[in-house]
């Protein structure tokens, strides 16, 4: 999603609610830049509570990770996988992101909501 460039502006996407008992949430992510953007997962029960279960920062990466790996003298651009347990109930999911200060950016891609067996077998 594209956002205003200043720093703190987000861009997310929600899901409607359904059944998230036993299932999982799997997707790839990446960080454009070498500055503070963020990624949270949060749920959202029946009664409008809000719990962030997932973050995700470029801080607490490595270097390596945040601008990919160097081959034959070129940085190659990689994608993280981020997976988390959804809470048992009824919720919507929204993944936030929050752009950081000065070249930043990051992106998703292949969200999947699968029960977590899927992913774990």
């Amino acid at each position: 999603s594209l956002t205003d460039l200043r720093s703190g502006y987000a861009a997310s996407v929600k899901s409607p609610y359904f059944d998230t008992t036993g299932k999982c949430l799997r997707f790839f992510y990446r960080f454009l830049g070498f500055t503070n953007d963020t990624i949270h997962v949060i749920v959202q029960d029946e009664e409008l509570n809000e719990k962030t279960i997932a973050f995700y920062d470029n801080e607490v990466e490595t270097y390596e990770w945040i601008d990919g790996i160097y081959e034959n003298g070129e940085v190659t651009k990689i994608w993280l996988p981020a997976y988390t347990k959804l809470p048992d109930g009824l919720h919507c999911i929204e993944i936030k992101g929050i752009r950081g200060e000065g070249y930043s950016g990051l992106g998703l891609d292949d969200i999947e909501l699968e029960s977590c067996e899927h992913f774990e077998g």
